[in-house]
């Protein structure tokens, strides 16, 4: 299964760190098979985050759930898969 995603206008995606980058094929599917939506890539390296946030150092993504209607169980196994799929 091919996944499709989309970037929020404004989100920056650029300058990640290579195995974000990589794994990003991976989060969206992740995202679409256990919700049945397209993902949508909200920030990466962009928005106000606290100070020693990762994704000023494109350590970070952040992922529509709310806003898509993801429920929050959903949220939670969704959260579960990307945790398997990324690793500590």
């Amino acid at each position: 299964m091919t996944a499709h995603y989309e970037v929020k206008v404004g989100a920056c995606l650029y300058g990640l760190d290579p195995r974000l980058e990589s794994a990003i094929p991976g989060i969206a599917e992740c995202y679409e098979r256990l919700t049945g939506r397209r993902c949508v890539f909200t920030s990466g390296r962009d928005g106000a985050h606290s100070a020693k946030s990762l994704h000023y150092h494109g350590r970070a993504l952040d992922i529509r759930t709310t806003a898509a209607g993801v429920p929050g169980t959903t949220a939670n196994v969704l959260a579960k898969g990307l945790r398997e799929l990324l690793g500590p």
